[in-house]
């Protein structure tokens, strides 16, 4: 349950309002305008990966309204940075779904059954690539690439993306991901969805939640499937060496129920900019880095929650990122390098020494704490 708090007065007391989610039509008439409600779902994931993979991901949007063999469309196809196609299936709301003359989930499983088919680069690209770089061409192209045509450019674009992410031909598409989102679903689904889960399917249930606090519209999406398990909260013990907790945000890791889960880990991936830079780590005025086709480009850090300056223009990393590499979202700290003189550095790197700090720092607290409390008599 969300709450908006109001301080009462001077004094330490406050109003609790609880927030109760409000009707996805209202959001749509609110800030949205006209249009379809499953098209403006759409377009809002398709711009920007990260309301359903999470901050840190890196993927790249391959195909939209994609027709298969029996003429059945699917929304959106995602290649994320395993190599993997993932399959996002966007609907309303549970009513829809009872109305519907194929369940949600069994119409997923068919479509990624579909794309488990595709074997290489070129299946990927004629199948549905090359017709969604047609139809966002002015997103997608580059300086000097104008001359391509719509599947070269394709072609190009996975290629880089694959090879700059680590994913090997042979590890292309080995594993397919589906994700369901919906501001409401029905029981049958969610109880399909988590018994699939728990036999190692990697599906995925979103509630896309419309909220409205004062005069501003939230779209809240959580991931209620497949669910936490307790041994997510445990804290690990932490190595002599360096610290325990890192882990890879944007990658899957097996679940004890078999299932695979994009997580959010403490440890590294809890390391933001302004941690780096009260490290000492990084500094304002660096001068960002990441390789493109046309060669280094630059980027200079400007304020401590990752902002940067690039062609005369202020933007978030992440966004240069995406400007840059022409991908629908993107881990900057994985891919991005900062100059220093005796030559580039990972950003990746100088987040890992500044989780090394913050732990040897805390560490460090912990015992002299500790000490303390076994002097007191």
């Amino acid at each position: 349950m969300l709450a908006k708090l109001t301080r009462v007065g001077t004094t330490a007391g406050f109003t609790v309002t609880l927030l109760e989610p409000i009707k996805f039509t209202d959001l749509v008439q609110g800030v949205l305008g006209t249009g379809g409600l499953e098209g403006h779902l759409e377009e809002l994931i398709r711009t920007d990966l990260r309301l359903l993979f999470g901050s840190e991901a890196t993927a790249l949007v391959v195909g939209q309204q994609v027709l298969d063999e029996n003429n059945k469309r699917s929304d959106l196809v995602a290649l994320d940075s395993t190599g993997s196609l993932v399959l996002i299936e966007l609907k309303r709301a549970a009513k829809d779904m009872r109305h519907r003359a194929e369940p949600l989930e069994l119409q997923a499983i068919r479509y990624a059954a579909t794309l488990a088919t595709i074997r290489t680069v070129e299946d990927l690209v004629r199948d549905m690539f090359e017709a969604y770089v047609g139809r966002h061409r002015s997103e997608l192209d580059r300086q000097g690439l104008a001359q391509l045509t719509d599947g070269e450019l394709a072609s190009r674009l996975i290629l880089e993306f694959l090879d700059q992410n680590g994913v090997s031909g042979e590890g292309f598409n080995k594993h397919q991901a589906i994700y369901l989102v919906a501001t409401t679903f029905t029981d049958e689904v969610l109880s399909a969805s988590a018994w699939l889960a728990s036999e190692g399917v990697d599906i995925h249930c979103v509630v896309a939640r419309p909220l409205l606090i004062d005069d501003t519209y939230v779209l809240d999406f959580d991931e209620i499937i497949p669910p936490k398990s307790l041994s997510d909260y445990y804290v690990g013990v932490r190595a002599s060496s360096a610290p325990s907790r890192v882990r890879t945000e944007g990658r899957r890791r097996t679940g004890e129920s078999g299932y695979t889960r994009r997580t959010s880990a403490s440890g590294i991936s809890s390391v933001r900019w302004r941690e780096m830079i009260e490290q000492g780590i990084l500094n304002l005025e660096d001068r960002l880095i990441l390789d493109s086709t046309e060669g280094e480009m630059f980027a200079t850090l400007i304020t401590s929650d990752g902002r940067v300056r690039y062609d005369s223009h202020e933007m978030s990393a992440q966004e240069w990122g995406k400007k840059v590499k022409h991908w629908s979202t993107i881990n900057i700290y994985d891919h991005a390098f900062v100059a220093r003189k005796d030559g580039p550095i990972p950003l990746s790197e100088l987040r890992r020494q500044a989780a090394e700090r913050i732990n040897q720092r805390d560490a460090e607290t912990s015992l002299a704490a500790n000490e303390t409390t076994s002097e007191v008599p």
